[in-house]
């Protein structure tokens, strides 16, 4: 008997590596790399607070829903729909969609969950190239996905999750091209045409572009490349327009709409900015009260104090200080001061946070001790600013 056991146990031993080598070896190696890892965590929060917030309906909304439905035929003219009508890619996006699952604030919130999750793809590595550190870059993602401005507006029928994702899309390939060495014409054009299609997803996105155009002119590459991709995308959408009625005279129409609603303010803009990034919260759940206005206080410092440190002890501060020349007419071009707009400086703003939370702890922290543990730190804020965010868009029902 005893040497029957030892016998099936040589067997065992003899058959384990033959199993490693079915199973195991047979797994990719991305599959069970640490990047791997990173990547599904910030893809599972994207998922839930995307089930969380989805279809949301907003007074554009029912613009976009229109121009789906004219697009489909279903809708006899686009005459009020000249606040909207620049922006033909989401809605025309989800016709297909439409057609199947007939329900088009579901489509909808495909599309813009699609483009949620590009998004934090996109700040992962944005945050990987220019803080050049794995837990940084991953903690700047789950702050993309879990900040107030994206699950109030990321997965809602509206185009603002695929301008996030545009804008943060050309300020990572503007620097990537710039650290690689041999890049070829056809890689900066079509950088440039992929990104130039996104202010066809909304205009926000041609201050980011204006950005990638700026830098090629100052290092010499890609200038002619991204001029002739800015110039034929700018030609279609021109001809798009006349084909539909309207004319280039379009924005200046729905600029004076949006200032006859509000006037531009230093405040307003100040409470947007906060908004998009720290916290809002329902005030009238009174025995919260005390509790979160600390907390907001406490996230308020947390985040007016890291975020200038992180930007100007970053490696990159020359650089992320001109990316924020360029994108910071976005939060205040528009009369009407709302997060949506505040949000569209996250490539500077978020990684600047996430940089200087890491920057104050290693001082605070001896390193000696926790060596690199204290991020942990870092996480749990995270995370619990997650948990805060989300629970006041899925509790509130919005009313217009």
């Amino acid at each position: 008997m005893k040497g029957r056991s030892l016998d099936f146990i040589h067997h065992i031993l003899r058959i384990t590596p033959l199993f490693r080598r079915l199973l195991l070896d047979r797994i990719p190696d991305y599959l069970k790399s640490k990047e791997y890892l990173r990547l599904y965590l910030i893809l599972c929060v994207s998922i839930v607070e995307i089930v969380l917030n989805f279809g949301r309906i907003f007074p554009d909304s029912s613009q976009y829903i229109d121009f789906s439905l004219f697009l489909l035929g279903r809708q006899g003219t686009v005459s009020q729909m000249y606040q909207i009508v620049m922006r033909p890619m989401v809605p025309l996006l989800t016709t297909p969609l439409i057609l199947i699952f007939n329900n088009v604030n579901f489509s909808f919130g495909l599309v813009s969950g699609f483009f949620w999750i590009a998004g934090a793809i996109v700040a992962y590595k944005l945050g990987k190239l220019l803080l050049e550190d794995d837990d940084l870059a991953t903690l700047v993602a789950l702050v993309y996905v879990t900040a107030p401005a994206m699950l109030w507006h990321g997965a809602a029928v509206l185009t603002d999750s695929a301008a996030y994702f545009f804008i943060g899309l050309a300020i990572y390939l503007t620097f990537m091209r710039e650290r690689q060495i041999n890049v070829s014409s056809k890689k900066y054009f079509f950088d440039a045409f992929i990104v130039s299609t996104g202010v066809l997803f909304k205009e926000v996105v041609i201050f980011a572009l204006l950005f990638m155009l700026y830098r090629r002119f100052v290092k010499r590459k890609g200038f002619k490349e991204t001029l002739t991709a800015i110039v034929l995308i700018g030609f279609c959408g021109v001809l798009y327009l006349s084909l539909l009625g309207f004319g280039p005279d379009v924005f200046i129409s729905k600029y004076s709409f949006a200032s006859d609603v509000q006037s531009w303010g230093v405040y307003p803009f100040l409470v947007s900015f906060v908004r998009a990034y720290v916290l809002s919260y329902p005030e009238r759940i009174q025995e919260w009260i005390s509790v979160m206005d600390l907390f907001r206080v406490g996230r308020l410092l947390v985040f007016a104090v890291a975020t200038p440190l992180g930007l100007y002890f970053s490696k990159r501060r020359k650089d992320l200080f001109m990316c924020t020349l360029f994108l910071f007419p976005t939060a205040i071009i528009w009369p009407v001061m709302v997060e949506r707009f505040s949000f569209c400086l996250w490539p500077v703003i978020v990684l600047g946070m996430v940089n200087g939370m890491d920057f104050i702890l290693s001082k605070l922290i001896s390193t000696r001790v926790f060596h690199y543990n204290y991020r942990i730190f870092i996480y749990l804020y995270v995370f619990i600013c997650a948990i805060v965010n989300t629970y006041y868009p899925i509790t509130v029902k919005l009313e217009w």
